[in-house]
């Protein structure tokens, strides 16, 4: 384990080649930024360029914590760069909104295309994960 929190784990996952984050609950603020951050330094110790984030026992971020992602983590993320995430949630529609409205706006943004795709199981995304870069 490179980095827990009682709300997140980072790990690395050497079969994938990729950052696997997990969520075990809400997160906000400092404590959040800290575990992404830490996501991202183990991105960059690797060389790699995938992301692999479990949201299923997550929630929603708050509007601070979204433009924190949106103007300052994904930006440094694909200078770092980050080309694919994969993305395991429940069917839950809000926090699906909420990260198709963050990922087209940093497109956008940095005129870079990470591509991200939605899984129901995390067999299926590190399966698309191995089949990308």
């Amino acid at each position: 384990m490179y980095f827990q929190a009682p709300f997140i784990t980072i790990d690395w996952d050497d079969q994938t080649e990729c950052v696997v984050s997990t969520m075990k609950g809400f997160a906000e603020g400092k404590a959040y930024r800290k575990a992404l951050d830490k996501g991202l330094e183990l991105l960059e110790r690797h060389g790699s360029n995938k992301w692999l984030g479990d949201m299923r026992n997550g929630a929603v971020m708050n509007q601070d914590d979204l433009a924190w992602v949106q103007n300052d983590w994904r930006p440094r993320a694909t200078k770092a760069g980050l080309c694919w995430t994969a993305l395991v949630m429940k069917d839950q529609a809000l926090a699906r909104m909420q990260i198709d409205r963050l990922t087209k706006t940093i497109e956008r943004v940095e005129g870079r295309n990470i591509e991200t795709a939605y899984f129901d199981d995390v067999d299926e995304a590190k399966a698309w994960l191995r089949s990308v870069g």
